[in-house]
């Protein structure tokens, strides 16, 4: 498999798995192939994966060391709110108990998660919570 592909089936793979612990959320790949039409508007709140980056973690293996982003998104007045908070705490417990499973030619060795920060859009009247991690994929 090449880079591209890792980080697709990756997200996909994330957004069926926490979607099917929160359910009435919406889980959207950052690399499409989810059936969402593009260009097709989606109004807070919803959650980005995103898979930034898969390397080869050996040249002779097909073991791969992925490294993205969990972006919760809400309006920009709702960050504060206990609501907010609770679904972030939510989905960080969700990432955390993704177990290592073979799925659709996807091999998960394991998710670590790392650091969360916030993100503002003014303009766009958005904030989101962004939930780092890396995650060890084969296929």
């Amino acid at each position: 498999m090449i880079e591209s592909e890792i980080r697709r089936r990756l997200e996909l793979h994330l957004c069926a798995r926490l979607g099917a612990v929160i359910s009435g959320h919406q889980f959207l790949p950052h690399h499409g192939g989810d059936g969402h039409a593009d260009g097709e508007a989606v109004l807070p709140p919803f959650t980005v994966v995103s898979v930034v980056a898969a390397e080869k973690a050996m040249a002779t293996e097909g073991t791969w060391i992925a490294r993205g982003v969990v972006q919760v998104v809400t309006h920009i007045h709702e960050t504060t709110t206990p609501a907010h908070s609770k679904l972030v705490r939510r989905i960080y417990a969700a990432l955390g108990s993704v177990e290592p499973e073979t799925s659709e030619g996807l091999v998960l060795h394991g998710i670590d998660i790392g650091e969360i920060s916030e993100s503002d859009s003014p303009e766009a009247r958005a904030s989101a919570t962004l939930i780092v991690f890396s995650a060890g994929v084969g296929g």
